[in-house]
């Protein structure tokens, strides 16, 4: 008997020209190496973020798109485009709300027993790879993130008009309610909710962490990629991030 149904068979062989044939399939299961494992998406924070959205009434996450790198292109050449319009209506009122969204995550993962702290250290990087920053959250729940500050010598320096130089109160390890830089409250927030699915720092990874973040904000406030800078007037918000 065919493994298939009669019809996809019969699809098949229509489509190639010649009835297939079927090999028994071996299947082996392997250990996931050292690297798979600590590259595990860290379930409490999967199960904060989905009960976000659900409060909210966000539509369920859909599986990431196929993205080439004339995606890429078109994104980085439409962004390159765009006005630096901070203070357009649509714009101001796109970034409030997302700025009231990420303090509002990261007020869920401090009452969680999630902590925040500002890098500090004599190394340029808190953490030398994605794992060695999921090994922080998963075993302390603590993460250090990248201070805008610092990045503010660079290329990717955010405008002191941009909306997420503006600050957002929210609670402090010590349990104060403080106001933060925005984008600061940001980098947090995106590392934990959006790179604790096990996506890696690189170009790939930093694709899958803005899908999985995407679901965290209203629909018309989500349209956004980490790295870019400016305020887009038709896009939504894109957001500063090292």
């Amino acid at each position: 008997m065919y493994p298939l149904p009669a019809s996809a068979v019969n699809a098949i062989a229509a489509r190639l020209g010649t009835s297939p044939t079927f090999a028994r399939a071996h299947v082996a299961f392997v250990p996931g190496t050292d690297s798979y494992q600590r590259h595990q998406p860290i379930k409490e924070i999967q199960s904060l973020r989905e009960r976000y959205a659900d409060a909210h009434g966000f539509p369920q996450r859909k599986p990431i798109p196929r993205l080439t790198e004339l995606d890429d292109i078109a994104a980085a050449r439409a962004y390159a485009a765009a006005a630096h319009e901070p203070t357009h209506p649509q714009v101001a009122r796109s970034y409030r709300s997302l700025r009231q969204h990420i303090g509002a995550q990261w007020d869920m993962l401090t009452e969680a027993g999630y902590t925040f702290e500002p890098w500090h250290g004599e190394a340029e990087q808190p953490y030398a790879d994605s794992a060695a920053m999921l090994d922080d959250l998963r075993q302390n729940k603590h993460l250090f993130y990248f201070r805008t500050e610092v990045s503010q010598h660079t290329e990717g320096a955010l405008p002191p008009d941009h909306p997420m130089a503006r600050t957002v109160t929210v609670t402090l390890p010590s349990g104060e309610r403080a106001p933060m830089l925005a984008n600061d409250v940001f980098r947090a927030v995106h590392d934990a909710i959006a790179h604790s699915e096990g996506h890696q720092f690189g170009p790939y990874g930093e694709k899958r962490a803005w899908w999985t973040h995407r679901a965290c904000p209203p629909p018309r406030k989500r349209d956004s990629r980490c790295g870019a800078r400016r305020a887009h007037r038709t896009a939504g918000p894109t957001l500063a991030h090292t």
